[in-house]
């Protein structure tokens, strides 16, 4: 498990990619801090699905910064979601623990 001082800025890399021919056209990307229970604490911008190809490899990702100072001491979960035209149309889902003391 990771671990921040308040002081510190949370990194968060992350990348989705897709293997093979079919792939989303549209979608989402949210990227969010959750407490034990599920809570979403922090939310960063929305970010549009914009695939990058390379043969059947299409991926996208991006390199986050939180400050931790925004958070209080505990344990938290960084997720990733990727969702297509809709909502329910879940594509993608992954999340990391971390702890902020």
């Amino acid at each position: 498990m990771n671990r921040i001082e308040r002081s510190e800025e949370l990194l968060s890399l992350w990348q989705v990619c897709f293997v093979g021919a079919e792939m989303p056209s549209t979608g989402r990307i949210q990227r969010r801090i959750v407490d034990p229970d599920g809570q979403m604490v922090h939310a960063l911008d929305e970010l549009s699905l914009d695939l990058r190809s390379t043969g059947k490899l299409h991926c996208q990702g991006g390199l986050d910064r939180v400050a931790g100072g925004l958070l209080r001491g505990g344990g938290y979960r960084m997720e990733v979601v990727v969702e297509g035209a809709s909502a329910e149309d879940l594509l993608a889902k992954a999340s990391a623990p971390f702890t902020v003391r």
